[in-house]
């Protein structure tokens, strides 16, 4: 799956489109809340909407897109300042592969400025994959914490930077849906099943303050995952070694 052209987008509008492996990307950059769409003609193959981002309660907008261009693997959104949140959201989607696990990937970077004191930044990373089977790893007892559709299932986690690892996957599709929070980001997630929400800047900023938080979706060959329960952790050793965007 891992792509050999180098990884770029193609802009028209307000919305991206990339290719990566079999599957086309698409963000429409003007609606963040729609998340990253993943397409393939394969019947057997993933399709979805993921890393949905959802805007700070306290603003009285949406998103308000100004400025949208490409600088290498990454898409980069600059957006008004929220009213009532009184913070500028800058998003950056990136594209990414991973050669060990031939996946293939997007993470998102969220940039919160401020220009007020006693700013909220508050926002949410969504995504809902309905029937898809949920675990999360548990690095207390190093095994998967997760449940069967008929079975209830969640999970309220308390902020963390130590990073997290979810697990989606849909009987007979060929690849499983894994989200990385990265490490030394501090993130509370609530997971249930089929649904993972991971909630960025919980507390309130002074003026001139830039917070910025990382979340990443792959899709990985179930074929690669089945050796060992830690095989997806290796996407959490991705991250601990991924540099960040540049950031303007």
């Amino acid at each position: 799956m891992a792509a050999d052209a180098p990884l770029t987008w193609t802009v028209n509008g307000q919305t991206a489109v990339a290719t990566l492996g079999d599957y086309r990307i698409e963000v429409n950059a003007a609606q963040p809340g729609q998340g990253v769409s993943w397409t393939n003609t394969a019947n057997n193959a993933f399709q979805g909407h993921t890393l949905q981002f959802v805007a700070p309660a306290s603003s009285k907008s949406t998103p308000q897109l100004v400025d949208l261009y490409v600088r290498g693997s990454d898409l980069i959104a600059t957006y008004e300042q929220l009213p009532g949140a009184e913070v500028q959201p800058q998003l950056y989607w990136r594209l990414l592969t991973d050669d060990a696990l031939q996946a293939v990937g997007v993470q998102v970077l969220i940039s919160m400025q401020t220009s007020l004191l006693n700013s909220e930044p508050k926002c949410t990373v969504e995504s809902q994959l309905p029937g898809a089977r949920t675990a999360i790893w548990d690095f207390v007892s190093q095994a998967w914490n997760g449940s069967l559709p008929d079975q209830t299932f969640d999970l309220r986690l308390v902020p963390t930077a130590s990073g997290r690892v979810t697990w989606f996957s849909v009987p007979k599709q060929v690849n499983s849906y894994i989200e990385v929070i990265y490490p030394d980001d501090y993130v509370a997630q609530h997971v249930t099943f089929g649904r993972s929400a991971s909630c960025f800047f919980a507390e309130h900023l002074e003026k001139g303050v830039i917070r910025r938080g990382r979340i990443a979706g792959w899709l990985v060959p179930n074929k690669n995952l089945m050796s060992e329960a830690r095989e997806p952790l290796k996407l959490l050793d991705f991250a601990k070694r991924e540099a960040l965007p540049l950031t303007t």
